[in-house]
């Protein structure tokens, strides 16, 4: 059986490695892990390492000259970090072209380059950036850490130059310099929660007269790694954007991939497509993209986590706490088997749980709560969606071993007294209901998005439930419900005007 180890310091963790080596396996958002256990396509471990709790690995810092990110810092935390976006605004559109929100609320930038995916969606930008990734490994009492240019990471799809008993802890990127932009283009079979058929990113300073210098070409889904497109980054160099330039530069792209046939594209696809995008993504650098205006995060805080919220568990790594104790305690045998003792709606819930149990069986089997439905198991269809810590998360990817202290609200826990919540008052009213499969986790969705404050269009709730399936397809009903109690909370009423 599996054995679960959750510390809260680097020392710890690298200890576990060091003894466990290629036994164990690292674990952050669970976003990939627990896709591969619950689909069958790996095989369980003998030791699960959860990050997740680790000091330092939920911080960003954002200095005059350079930015670090902690491994376990979430997509959500880097589209919405006012910081991030003023200093490397591509690492912000990038990371809202990634998934939906319940993805982004859990998947780490350190997950992603640790996962070693020819596709890994924020590569493009980071290589493009020349980042650097810190591993750290257990040295005596200490650990010893060496510093690796991104650039240099990758080996093949799924492996890299991280030992077994090492672990990637931060994320180093210089500021580019002033008139630094970047373009990015991603194409997959629909807009979000679609693994990338192929992404190309190009980031180069541009001068007052348009021209082209430091220029940067990355590909991926085109090579068994990231690639980095050096020829038609010099083709760039040097040159000011015209329709001749670009004609050479998607030939010269098209030459310098190396694509396969796989599911979700030919390789005569993939390289005809190469061509296109890049195209694409030097345009946008005579009219660079912005990060994404609209905003369903609460503001980034000073302290470098998100939320600005001290949830027990996912922001607080202070030992003394419950959770915290037990995490270490974990650290010195391991467990299999875990005592835990979360919030679920309001009430403490005290359960034994195996380290590989996922979030929503406790629901289901344990709490007897039905409501939160179990769809794809993936985390694509957002039927399982429930709210951990005041975010939105894929209750099929949560691990509930690591709910220890934490705060979970499902869709039986949204009503007050008896009275339903105005989001599910006004489903009623549009008859956004039809089978009733995917209702609980989009209300819970939407729910969560209302919190913010926003002010919610049709477009911005449609693009706000893009982590939810609709097996109906009754999308129209349920975005027109999102808007009317999105007016109703900003009117101060309980009413909701049905259509």
């Amino acid at each position: 059986m599996t054995k679960f180890y959750e510390p809260t310091t680097v020392v710890e963790a690298v200890r576990v490695l060091a003894e466990h080596g290629a036994a164990a396996r690292l674990v952050a958002g669970g976003t990939d892990v627990m896709v591969n256990l619950n689909s069958g396509a790996t095989e369980p471990p003998e030791v699960l390492l959860s990050v997740k709790r680790i000091a330092g690995l939920r911080d960003l810092d954002v200095s005059s000259s350079a930015v670090t990110i902690g491994a376990a810092v979430t997509f959500g935390e880097v589209l919405f970090s006012e910081p991030i976006r003023k200093a490397l605004p591509a690492l912000s559109i990038v990371a809202g072209k990634i998934a939906g929100p319940q993805i982004r609320n859990m998947a780490t930038i350190g997950g992603n380059i640790g996962n070693a995916s020819p596709g890994g969606d924020m590569l493009n930008p980071l290589l493009a950036l020349g980042a650097t990734v810190e591993l750290a490994r257990s040295d005596g009492d200490g650990v010893a850490v060496r510093k690796v240019a991104l650039a240099d990471y990758f080996t093949g799809p799924g492996q890299s130059v991280r030992e077994p008993t090492e672990l990637l802890t931060k994320i180093h990127v210089d500021l580019p310099p002033a008139g630094y932009r970047y373009g990015h283009e991603k194409f997959g079979r629909r807009p979000s929660m679609e693994c990338a058929v192929l992404a190309v990113g190009v980031g180069a300073v541009v001068d007052g007269e348009g021209r082209l210098s430091d220029v940067r070409v990355v590909y991926s889904a085109v090579a068994p790694t990231p690639l980095l497109g050096t020829k038609t980054a010099a083709l760039l160099e040097g040159q000011t954007i015209t329709p001749d330039l670009l004609e050479a530069v998607a030939l010269e792209a098209r030459s310098e991939v190396q694509p396969i046939d796989d599911i979700r594209g030919s390789a005569e696809y993939r390289r005809e497509l190469t061509g296109v995008l890049v195209q694409r993504a030097v345009q946008r650098l005579a009219s660079p993209e912005e990060a994404e205006p609209i905003s369903i995060w609460p503001p980034f805080d000073d302290g470098g986590h998100c939320c600005g919220r001290d949830h027990a568990g996912d922001h607080d790594h202070d030992a003394s706490t419950s959770s915290a104790s037990s995490a270490a305690a974990a650290v010195v045998a391991g467990e299999t088997t875990r005592t835990i003792t979360f919030t679920l709606n309001g009430q403490p819930v005290t359960v034994a749980v195996k380290a590989l149990t996922p979030l929503i069986d406790v629901i289901r089997d344990h709490a007897g709560l039905l409501g939160t439905k179990l769809g794809c198991g993936e985390g694509e269809c957002g039927t399982c969606t429930v709210v951990l810590d005041g975010v939105t998360v894929n209750s099929c990817l949560q691990l509930a071993v690591a709910c220890d202290g934490r705060d979970v609200l499902t869709i039986e826990g949204l009503a007050t007294d008896g009275v339903l919540d105005r989001v599910q008052e006004a489903f009623v009213a549009h008859g956004a209901v039809q089978c009733g499969f995917c209702t609980p986790g989009m209300i819970l969705q939407a729910w969560w998005v209302l919190q913010q404050g926003v002010e919610v269009t049709p477009e911005f709730a449609a693009r706000a439930i893009e982590g939810n399936l609709c097996r109906c397809t009754g999308y129209v009903k349920i975005v027109e419900a999102i808007v009317a109690a999105a007016e109703s909370k900003t009117a101060g009423t309980t009413e909701v005007k049905s259509s």
